[in-house]
């Protein structure tokens, strides 16, 4: 599906809004309309290349939305429920399983390694031109 987003191309450039396309949800995941999204200064570390990130790069992780969606084994969440977003964590390294998801070992992959899966599929694509 194609959705829009805040899209920075180049080190220290601006943050534009351009189509990219989403796939539909794993198993294991959400889809969030974004209602609120925050900027931190770990998104403009990234755009000036502070933080290495690849770019052009869809940035952040601070925002408020409603679930569209919700994969199969997905059984806490409903469509309709209204969520805050933070940076991803694993959920099953020792951190994440004593509640401290800050520390979690897969960290750096899930969030600044370009916003791809463990397994490194792409979140999200850009439109073909």
């Amino acid at each position: 599906m194609k959705v829009t987003a805040a899209v920075v191309g180049s080190k220290d450039g601006p943050f534009q809004l351009e189509e990219v396309e989403i796939g539909e949800p794993r198993a294991d995941e959400l889809l969030v309309k974004i209602t609120a999204a925050g900027m931190c200064h770990t998104d403009l570390s990234v755009r000036s290349q502070a933080t290495p990130f690849p770019l052009p790069g869809v940035l952040g992780h601070e925002g408020a939305g409603v679930v569209d969606r919700v994969g199969a084994q997905v059984s806490d969440f409903r469509v309709g429920n209204k969520v805050v977003l933070s940076f991803d964590s694993c959920g099953g390294c020792p951190p994440c399983q004593a509640g401290q998801v800050v520390y979690c070992q897969q960290w750096i992959p899930l969030n600044l390694l370009g916003g791809s899966r463990l397994d490194g599929s792409a979140t999200l694509t850009a439109r073909e031109r």
